[in-house]
């Protein structure tokens, strides 16, 4: 099971623009999500993430390179897992877990539930109140053109509507994190955590790695 120190940073509130934030996501430690139990026929990508927590939110940036990329959906809710997506499951009860899925533009879908068959979409208005930071330009690599898009998030600690947070420190919780891509020219399923399934699926708590709260 793979560990994660989330460090704590002051920086990181709701007064704070996005911008501020993720420069700080820039310097913080680096976790590769490049784990899969299935094949991912002729993807060519990689993705990374930083993550801090504050006072009253909780920071996460993702750093994607991939050779092609997809924003179809810009609705609050919409199916954004068939975009360039990446994703961030959490649990604070250990029995019920929230998943956050945005597109490389910052839409984002949202629920809260046990399990993959019984979700409950958040309210639109909390969602609204996620703060992004996103930036996409093209790159070169090894003779081949790759599209490099970064995506911060700033997640209100009462998005999580379900708990009461008054701090994260000393927490330990569970999560993991997730690039994927459903409907692009090569769909590809990858984790932080190694999710052993036979067809992918991360809905799957059992395999949460965990985030312990500095």
């Amino acid at each position: 099971m793979n560990t994660i120190a989330i460090h704590y940073n002051s920086l990181v509130n709701t007064s704070n623009s996005p911008e501020d934030i993720h420069l700080l996501l820039d310097s913080a430690e680096k976790h590769s999500i490049n784990q899969s139990a299935w094949p991912n026929k002729n993807y060519l990508g990689n993705c990374d993430f930083s993550i801090l927590y504050g006072d009253n939110a909780l920071a996460i940036k993702y750093f994607v390179s991939e050779d092609e990329i997809r924003a179809v959906y810009s609705n609050i809710n919409d199916p954004v897992y068939k975009d360039s997506c990446v994703e961030f499951f959490v649990s604070l009860d250990n029995e019920n877990y929230y998943n956050f899925e945005f597109n490389c533009n910052g839409t984002c879908l949202a629920q809260y539930g046990p399990d993959k068959a019984n979700r409950t979409f958040l309210s639109p208005v909390d969602i609204q109140s996620i703060k992004t930071n996103r930036s996409v330009k093209l790159v070169k690599a090894n003779q081949s053109d790759l599209v490099h898009w970064e995506l911060t998030v700033i997640i209100p600690f009462h998005v999580f509507s379900n708990d009461n947070i008054d701090s994260l420190k000393g927490e330990l919780l569970g999560m993991n994190f997730y690039k994927c891509g459903d409907d692009l020219i090569h769909p590809h399923y990858l984790s932080w955590n190694k999710v052993n399934t036979p067809a992918p699926n991360f809905h799957r708590p059992d395999f949460f790695g965990q985030g312990i709260f500095k």
